[in-house]
Formats: structure tokens, C-alpha cells, sequence
């Protein structure tokens, strides 16, 4: 009897995690370690903190890199990808290059958005805030990706990444 009350309680234990990940599995994404280069994520992160407040979108690359890696002219690209409606299916895409300074320039449905300020608060990260009631944040669900462009010596034509590598993370 005490081996079957301690079976239960190892297999409860196990349970939690995966009973609590199952409640909300898409606010955060881990990527594998799938693509040559600076810009291959780790980890894709968006927290609403509800339904009607900012999105913040952090981005976790594996390689450290600089700030002009990303120039406005250059092969090198990251993307954020917004389905804003819940339907699986891009509606808006932001697009993040240094000028003078980082930015995310959104678009989609026919329209251009005002640019938003990225930060890099490491060598590795990149952040960015989405105000309440953009049409790209809109209030309740909605789903987010994230791909990058990269060019150099170990990627002499463009590499990839996505993340998630299929589908989105719900927000």
C-alpha cells in the first residue's frame, strides 16, 4: 500500500508541471539550436498582462551580436509576425533594422504604423513593447512568430530561423 501512495505521489508531482503548462503552453517558446549564424533563436517570449494591456515581445537569440548587424540596407533581418484575429494567418508583419537606433517597422491590411522603439538589454536579446489597442494588439487572444534573415561567413547565402519553427505562441 505505502508503494502505491508513493507511485501516486512521484506520478501527482510529474503531473503538476504539465497540468499548469497546459493552462497557458504558448506565452513562451523555446527554439532548438537548428540554424548557423548570429540570429538563431532560443526563445521567443509575449506577455499581455490582459486582455486589453501592452504586448512585450522578447526575443533571445543564441549569439551575442551588435545592434548594427541589423542595418536598414543590410541582408540581415528580424521579423515579427502578428495574426491579430486568432486565426492562425498573418495579418500584420513588423520588421526591426537600426537606423539611428533600433526600430520595428509594422505593417499589413493596407496600412504603415508608427515605428516602435526596440531595446538590446544584452548581447543576446531583443525587446519590444506593442501599446494596448494597436490594431497588431488588439484586445483578447492573439498569436505572435518570429523569423530571422542571416548572412556572413558561415552563412554565405541567407540562413533561417523561425520561431516557433511551426505555428505561433497565443498571447
Amino acid at each position: 500500500m505505502r508503494k502505491l501512495l508513493a507511485a501516486i505521489a512521484v506520478a501527482s508531482l510529474l503531473l503538476i508541471p504539465a497540468i499548469a503548462n497546459a493552462a497557458d503552453p504558448f506565452l513562451e517558446v523555446n527554439d532548438p539550436n537548428d540554424s548557423p549564424g548570429r540570429l538563431d533563436f532560443e526563445h521567443l517570449k509575449g506577455l499581455k498582462t490582459s486582455s486589453a494591456s501592452d504586448l512585450e515581445i522578447t526575443m533571445k537569440f543564441r549569439n551575442a551580436f551588435q545592434a548594427k548587424l541589423l542595418k536598414r540596407s543590410g541582408p540581415n533581418r528580424v521579423f515579427v509576425y502578428f495574426d491579430s484575429d486568432d486565426d492562425r494567418k498573418t495579418e500584420y508583419t513588423g520588421k526591426i533594422f537600426k537606423t539611428s537606433r533600433l526600430v520595428m517597422a509594422t505593417s499589413g491590411q493596407g496600412s504603415h504604423f508608427e515605428r516602435l522603439p526596440v531595446t538590446k538589454p544584452n548581447a543576446t536579446t531583443l525587446k519590444v513593447t506593442v501599446p494596448a489597442g494597436a490594431p497588431f494588439n488588439p484586445n483578447g487572444p492573439m498569436r505572435i512568430a518570429a523569423k530571422s534573415f542571416y548572412s556572413g561567413t558561415v552563412c554565405p547565402t541567407k540562413c533561417t530561423d523561425r520561431v516557433p519553427s511551426q505555428g505561433w505562441v497565443r498571447v
